[in-house]
């Protein structure tokens, strides 16, 4: 979980601080892949619980929403520094509106607390 706020914090570094479009677009590649990576033998292993009690499906819910943290945290989001459509479809498609309640009751407080702040 380190390993990603290190990373994550540097795409708006590498990508230009004057190109938000790239930044936009960069996030919006790693949520869809991120979501489109749960293939249906993941799926079946998806509930066998680590030794911190998560499945993989929690691992996955927890990426897509730090992922949409950071995007809004890179104020890709707000409006002010321009609209990109693909970003918000893509958090759109990859976060519908059950999955972040899930998200907000989820039995892991890391969980939750990333869940309200995206």
């Amino acid at each position: 979980k380190q390993v990603a706020a290190f990373c994550l914090s540097r795409i708006k570094v590498i990508c230009g601080e004057d190109r938000p479009e790239a930044v936009a677009l960069s996030f919006a590649s790693l949520i869809e892949h991120v979501h489109n990576k749960v293939t249906p033998k993941q799926a079946i292993l998806a509930s066998t619980p680590s030794s911190e009690h998560e499945t993989f499906m929690d691992r996955v819910l927890w990426t897509l929403f730090e992922l949409a943290r950071f995007a809004a945290a890179g104020r890709l989001l707000d409006g002010k520094g321009g609209r990109f459509p693909l970003l918000e479809h893509a958090i759109a498609a990859a976060i519908p509106m059950q999955r972040l309640r899930d998200g907000l009751v989820h039995f892991s407080p890391l969980i939750r607390m990333v869940a309200f702040q995206a």
